[in-house]
């Protein structure tokens, strides 16, 4: 028999898994327990890093958006502040910095 919800109805298994995991979460959150999978997000990358980067490697908007998989509106989002970069973009942004080198084979790949 079933848990009848306002959506439809959810098996026995699948409540007593969801119920485990609200259990789970409430564990974690009062420091009884550790999570077993923990997910890494960079700092954001501000609008004014991106412009100063894209100037001091001599790239178009165009240009930063090939060698992060982006396009070109999101790159000209990012610099304008109205959206963050991905965090996939963001590590890339991030090793530009450190490594401005890397550009013109990133901008091959």
């Amino acid at each position: 028999m079933g848990v009848k919800m306002a959506c439809g109805q959810m098996s026995k298994k699948n409540f007593d898994a969801f119920l485990k995991s609200v259990e789970e979460m409430g564990a974690i959150r009062r420091g009884e327990k550790t999570p077993t999978r923990v997910t890494y997000r960079p700092a954001p990358v501000k609008a004014e890093e991106i412009k100063k980067l894209r100037k001091q490697l001599n790239i178009t908007q165009a240009g930063l958006a090939k060698i992060v998989g982006e396009g070109e509106g999101a790159v000209q989002s990012w610099e304008q502040g109205q959206r963050n970069a991905g965090g996939a973009a963001t590590k890339i942004i991030r090793l530009l910095e450190e490594m401005p080198e890397l550009k013109d084979r990133l901008m091959t790949i």
